[in-house]
């Protein structure tokens, strides 16, 4: 009876580590909409609208849900802080400050850091070039992402309940 208990346990520990592991996948996917978002509102406000950067930040802040929400205000605060500051180092060094908020992996991450070198540009239709780019690699990313989960996905599902079953059989 102890024996029929433990293996229910285990098999309860399992099926929550795999939902654990779903919330974070959908999470992650959640991420990297809400960064294709960024991105619409950062060239909107930049480009077409072509708002002072603080004021682009504190749009974004306020419109943009966390982690990026918060990444903005914390960028827009280092500005006005600093004055005279650099504003894609800024963005970059708060990047990589807040990078354990992100479920985003090292290629994201490294798009989001590089996001702050339209900051320093005038141009307008070079800024709207960059942000295509960059929007295009999202995609890509995000599709790769989209691809890569179906397995993920599976071999979380599959290799816990196996690795509880096993555990069941050595306790048993």
């Amino acid at each position: 009876m102890l024996k029929l208990i433990g293996s229910a346990l285990i098999l309860l520990a399992c099926s929550g580590f795999v939902l654990s592991k779903e919330r974070e996948f959908t999470e992650h996917k959640r991420q990297l909409e809400d960064f294709a978002l960024l991105l619409s509102l950062l060239q909107n406000e930049m480009c077409r609208l072509r708002f002072p950067l603080p004021v682009v930040l504190e749009h974004c802040g306020i419109k943009m849900c966390d982690p990026y929400g918060k990444l903005c205000e914390q960028v827009q605060s280092n500005l006005i802080q600093q004055e005279r500051g650099e504003a894609s180092a800024i963005w970059s060094m708060q990047v990589e400050a807040a990078r354990k908020q992100f479920l985003l992996d090292d290629a994201e991450c490294q798009l989001l850091s590089e996001i702050g070198e339209v900051f320093r540009m005038d141009n307008v239709e070079l800024k709207e070039e960059l942000f295509e780019v960059y929007r295009k690699r999202l995609l890509k990313l995000t599709k790769d992402y989209e691809t890569s989960l179906v397995s993920r996905r599976r071999l979380n599902r599959y290799g816990t309940v196996l690795a509880g079953v096993f555990v069941i059989i050595l306790l048993l």
